[in-house]
């Protein structure tokens, strides 16, 4: 008689229904969250200023022989074997900055410039060179020492902040010079991102560079 009465007379598709349309609500709730989704929002276009240095080092264009032609030779080394980038540093005799460069397929990929204020480890292998912080200022006006006020002067709000760390992402574009090794991705969109550290309302620390998401290339507003 326990058995009987205790005993569930529902089929299992019954029983099983209502699960399967939690995890559908579920789905549906989660796909506007996917990080991937933010990446399709429209980014304003780079400035040449953004990615240009006044003494002419381009991310995207110069190559490790027009860094060394204005900084002077210095060793080219990777963090691992197999990957594809390789780090170059200096470390000027003017003002104490530390200069860092990140190539690949020996164009650059990154350039930070960190003053002598954000503390940085020193890196026995950068070389002395002569070159200043002034010397590595954007073409925008982007440099060492400026203010909060100044940075909004020259490129508005940032994107996302987080107290003394702020980031802009732009579209960024270009056409490579045609080579046997090029391939379609290299004329079609990549995000430039510069992120911006400041100590005491002063900027100690830039971070140019230029990368993309595979196939998830950015959209560039209008």
């Amino acid at each position: 008689m326990l058995s009987r009465c205790c005993k569930s007379t529902a089929s299992p598709s019954r029983i099983y229904k209502p699960a399967g349309a939690f995890a559908l609500i579920l789905l549906a709730l989660l796909i506007p969250l996917n990080p991937w989704a933010k990446e399709q929002r429209c980014l304003p276009a780079a400035t040449p200023g953004l990615i240009e240095t006044l003494s002419g080092l381009k991310i995207r264009e110069s190559t490790v022989h027009d860094i060394q032609s204005r900084l002077g030779p210095t060793l080219v080394f990777k963090n691992h074997p197999e990957t594809i980038t390789s780090r170059m540093c200096y470390v000027s005799t003017l003002d104490y900055t530390l200069i860092s460069f990140t190539t690949e397929r020996n164009v650059i990929t990154r350039l930070q410039v960190l003053s002598d204020k954000h503390h940085y480890d020193r890196w026995d292998w950068c070389t002395a060179t002569p070159i200043s912080s002034d010397d590595l200022t954007l073409v925008n006006g982007i440099t060492l020492g400026a203010r909060p006020e100044d940075i909004v002067s020259i490129l508005g709000n940032a994107h996302s902040r987080d107290r003394d760390n702020w980031r802009y992402s732009h579209g960024l574009t270009w056409l490579q010079h045609q080579t046997k090794t090029s391939r379609p991705k290299d004329t079609l969109p990549w995000i430039a991102l510069l992120e911006l550290e400041f100590t005491n309302a002063r900027l100690i620390h830039f971070d140019i560079k230029a990368f993309n998401f595979g196939n998830n290339y950015p959209i560039i507003c209008p």
